[in-house]
């Protein structure tokens, strides 16, 4: 009974999150991004709240200033969560969070009377976390805005009441501002090149990484999987069938003739006939099948559950389909067929023995005449 209990509460949980942050992973990370946003306004808010009791700050200032915060993180969640920005060049509104950040920061230095010094750390703060959420242009946007906005609010404050606010203090706190912002701003480009950098490497590395998967799994000529690639899928498949139950068969499959192309109209033709048939045969198998270079000119071709008729269709299409190509097209004339060995895998067989039954079915039906198949 607990345990259902449990169940259900968690279901729950999982409802209302759901429900709060979206279901699309993407707006789940915007939103949770938004929320730390969030919480830290909530603390302020708090933090301002107990300054207005206390009267270091006047209230109406506190509660506008609250207000302001309310409705513009209102906004904020209601564009994230609605789905609406989200064909938007920042549909994170990275900026736009950015700079009502730094409002409310610069509006708290108009009210916070002595304590105000203080809010040129939430300045500071704020384009921080701007820093590794934004691009370097807009980094400078923000701290350009940071400035002016704050350089104004400074003056009219020293207008205002100039004994409460006097103009060598105000300078003060700009030239910190000035000397702070820009900082951040100059970390920040270095910042991005160093991200630049770091996905750059990323995608060499990915890139770097494929290739060599595709060397150890992929002959270079054909782009057939290579007989390394193939021994493995050889015993998954085998694996699969003994815990299913359900048959493969296997061919090996040579190109009749091939050293006589070679030797007559070198080996450039010869790789030419090679990759051609590599080529007719992917477009005449099943997606299911799978084709490897074997060595040489012969290739195994593993036909996942099919037992020998249906394996011997294929083969007979991939006959039909080789007779009517040409696998030479810089030599019109020659004409490539191809034999093959067809057996089907027993139960309890080992691959090296099914293998063996292909090897002595093609060399039979070398001996018949070539471009057949004999199954084993």
């Amino acid at each position: 009974m607990a345990h259902s209990l449990t169940e259900r509460d968690d279901t729950r949980v999982a409802v209302v999150c759901r429900w709060v942050m979206s279901s699309d992973p993407k707006q789940q990370l915007r939103i949770q991004r938004f929320m730390v946003a969030a919480i830290n306004y909530g603390i302020f808010g708090g933090l301002l709240c107990y300054m207005a009791a206390t009267g270091r700050v006047a209230q109406s200032a506190a509660l506008q200033l609250i207000a302001f915060m309310v409705l513009s993180e209102t906004t904020i969640y209601v564009l994230l969560r609605g789905g609406f920005t989200q064909n938007w060049n920042d549909p994170s509104l990275t900026l736009p969070q950015i700079l009502l950040a730094l409002a409310a920061a610069i509006w708290s230095y108009a009210i916070l009377g002595e304590s105000r010094g203080a809010a040129l750390i939430l300045l500071a703060l704020t384009l921080t976390f701007g820093m590794f959420n934004l691009p370097p242009r807009a980094t400078r946007q923000a701290a350009v805005f940071a400035l002016t906005l704050l350089g104004a609010t400074m003056i009219g404050l020293h207008l205002s009441n100039p004994t409460r606010h006097p103009a060598s203090q105000e300078v003060i706190h700009f030239l910190f501002a000035c000397t702070s912002l820009p900082t951040i701003s100059l970390l920040s480009a270095q910042l991005a090149e160093l991200r630049h950098r770091l996905e750059t490497r990323k995608r060499e590395l990915t890139e770097a990484l494929d290739r060599i998967q595709t060397l150890a799994t992929r002959d270079e000529l054909t782009g057939l999987f290579n007989r390394r690639h193939m021994t493995e899928t050889l015993h998954a498949q085998r694996a699969l069938t003994e815990r299913t139950g359900q048959p493969f068969c296997l061919a090996l499959i040579d190109l009749d003739h091939f050293k006589q192309i070679n030797d007559a109209h070198g080996h450039g033709v010869g790789d030419e006939v090679l990759r051609q048939f590599a080529d007719i045969a992917r477009h005449s198998l099943r997606e299911t099948d799978v084709l490897a270079r074997w060595g040489g000119e012969e290739f195994l071709l593993v036909l996942p559950a099919s037992q020998l008729p249906s394996a011997r269709t294929s083969l007979d299409r991939l006959h039909e389909a080789v007779r009517r190509s040409h696998l030479a097209p810089t030599v019109p004339a020659l004409d490539v067929r191809f034999s093959a060995g067809l057996t089907e895998q027993r139960p309890g067989e080992p691959l090296e023995a099914t293998i063996e039954r292909a090897d002595l079915a093609l060399y039979e039906a070398k001996r018949q005449g070539r471009d057949q198949t004999v199954t084993g």
